[in-house]
């Protein structure tokens, strides 16, 4: 099934895959980010009074994430936009806001917030 003018607004993005770095000497375990798979998504920023509460209490942009069913983002992975290279954390999984099966957009979504890499 076709996602129409929504696919077409899809943006090509990248999973960021979590690799140890190796001891640091200070016993910490440092992370890298490794390019994962492929996939595309459409990226909805939060609404004007979201933002307004969210800087009040210190918290990143928020952005609903939309992706084509049967991509899976859990909480907590991180990806990149490629069109800016900005990242991005989910704070919420597509597992649980998947369109059902009768659904005519087959579709997904999930929460993230706009992340910087360690």
């Amino acid at each position: 099934m076709s996602l129409g003018m929504m696919g077409a607004m899809m943006t090509p993005c990248r999973r960021l895959v979590e690799t140890p770095a190796g001891a640091d000497g200070l016993r910490g375990h440092p992370v890298t980010y490794a390019d994962g798979e492929a996939f595309k998504a459409l990226l909805i920023k939060s609404s004007a009074g979201e933002i307004h509460i969210a800087e009040r209490q210190d918290l990143s942009e928020r952005y609903t994430v939309v992706v084509e069913k049967g991509v899976s983002l859990a909480y907590n992975e991180v990806f990149r936009r490629e069109s800016d290279g900005r990242t991005f954390r989910c704070v919420t999984s597509t597992i649980d806001a998947e369109a059902p099966e009768v659904s005519t957009v087959p579709i997904a979504k999930c929460e993230a917030e706009r992340w910087d890499l360690p």
